[in-house]
């Protein structure tokens, strides 16, 4: 019997850890409105930005963060848009829904100011990881599924895929 660590195939589970965490999305969109109001497409690229690159939350997941931290009365919606120092060139923000801070939001900002910090220092963390390993491990990742899931392997290519794998993990170590 597995245990609840464990695959379908009684390995340890792997937690991919998407974006900021749990509820990690949620704090930043309040650390970001906290500097200045911002819509939704802006908030996208300030994520991104904010990642490093490493994350951009889609439009499916910032707008209903975005309107459940309405619904909890921590942002307001500003429509029409507030006036706007500087507009891009194609943006079209005075067409588009902003989002303020409320005091709530404020307090609720302040309450998770350490957790926020840790979020943002861990980012950075991640943000120092070499690309070039990081696209060499997705790459090697994405081959592995290929054979797996589209080709079948046989116990012969199984063992053969396990020995260059273990290998390649004893190569890792002397580095």
């Amino acid at each position: 019997m597995k245990s609840s660590e464990e695959n379908d195939f009684g390995t340890p589970r792997i937690k991919k850890q998407r974006g900021f965490g749990h509820g990690g999305l949620r704090l930043i969109l309040l650390h970001l409105l906290q500097q200045k109001a911002q819509h939704g497409y802006e908030l996208m690229n300030a994520v991104e930005a904010l990642s490093f690159g490493l994350y951009r939350p889609s439009a499916g997941v910032i707008y209903p963060a975005l309107n459940q931290l309405v619904d909890e009365q921590l942002l307001v919606k500003l429509e029409p848009a507030p006036d706007i120092e500087q507009e891009q060139p194609g943006t079209h923000a005075k067409n588009k829904v902003f989002y303020q801070i409320t005091a709530l939001g404020q307090e609720e900002y302040q309450r998770n100011a350490t957790h926020i910090q840790h979020i943002l220092d861990r980012v950075k963390q991640r943000a120092a990881r070499p690309l070039v390993v990081i696209r060499a491990i997705e790459n090697l990742k994405f081959a592995i599924h290929l054979k797996l899931e589209q080709q079948g392997l046989t116990a012969q290519q199984a063992q053969q895929l396990a020995d260059i794998l273990d290998q390649t993990v004893r190569q890792i170590d002397q580095i």
